[in-house]
């Protein structure tokens, strides 16, 4: 048994502010009308500047796809339709948005890629500028059920498979030219809770109890070995976090829940590419 997580435990809400609450959070404690609900963050601990910014970067894209989602609870025009529901092609409709904030403009989706396994051609989800680093993501998204895993074996494969697509793109990424401190590759792996709203008290404070457990089973999941292609491989996470949906916005949908959403996510060695300071010519 793997020692537990710690959670920073904090409020996300609208307003862009972030309200901290050590002893008794409820979501009474931001005003409803800026709520974006709860989150849970565990990082390791960066012993490099730039794994400190790409921390910062991975949590902030995380707080931004809480906000987004929220826009698709509008009960009045009868919208109930967040993008977590669905396939992770559903959901560029709120990180390609996000990361257009947080990076002033300067990102690209679907940047073509030659893939350093098997010398074919693919795509890198996002290419991205922000504080001064360029970066390189790779997205990935799978349900998980509440209370037990029986989909946990698809998310471990689905991991492995997004930090394998990492590895191979970053060959390509050292001949980027673009005048910066470096490529950082990171991959993102959402993860949306699903159960029956016949089972599950879906209103009540266990739900946070839960998401706590489901992270833990899932971190402890990824980090062991496991097999890719053939292959024995060990992808510790850097970042877990869970975002908790606030309790007006639990309700079923098509009789599911879907109460917390998952990220885990997976920061690689910086790259010295052709603009990096390091080999920039003179």
């Amino acid at each position: 048994m793997s020692n537990p997580l710690l959670f920073i435990d904090f409020i996300v809400s609208l307003d862009n502010r972030v309200y901290q609450n050590t002893k008794d959070m409820t979501l009474d404690f931001v005003p409803k009308n800026v709520t974006a609900g709860r989150m849970l963050v565990h990082t390791e601990v960066a012993e490099k500047e730039y794994r400190e910014t790409a921390l910062k970067f991975i949590e902030a894209i995380f707080q931004e796809f809480a906000k987004d989602s929220m826009r698709f609870f509008q009960p009045d025009i009868h919208l109930e339709d967040p993008p977590y529901l669905y396939t992770e092609r559903s959901f560029d409709s709120v990180i390609l948005p996000a990361l257009h904030r947080l990076c002033r403009g300067l990102v690209l989706a679907e940047l073509p890629v030659k893939r350093s396994d098997h010398e074919t051609s693919g795509r890198i989800d996002y290419w991205c500028i922000y504080e001064g680093y360029s970066f390189i993501i790779e997205m990935k998204s799978t349900e998980c059920c509440l209370g037990y895993g029986p989909k946990k074996y698809r998310m471990i494969g689905r991991w492995g498979l997004m930090c394998k697509q990492l590895e191979s793109s970053e060959n390509d990424a050292r001949k980027y030219i673009e005048y910066t401190k470096g490529v950082i590759p990171i991959g993102l792996h959402f993860v949306t809770a699903k159960g029956s709203a016949a089972k599950w008290d879906y209103r009540g404070q266990r739900m946070t109890e839960l998401c706590k457990e489901t992270m833990q089973e899932y971190a402890d999941a990824v980090s062991k070995p496991h097999t890719v292609d053939g292959q024995v491989r060990v992808h510790k996470p850097s970042f877990v976090g869970g975002w908790i949906v606030p309790q007006n916005n639990r309700y079923p949908i098509k009789g599911e829940i879907h109460p917390f959403v998952m990220l885990l996510g997976k920061i690689n060695p910086r790259i010295q590419h052709e603009g990096a300071p390091e080999r920039r010519k003179k």
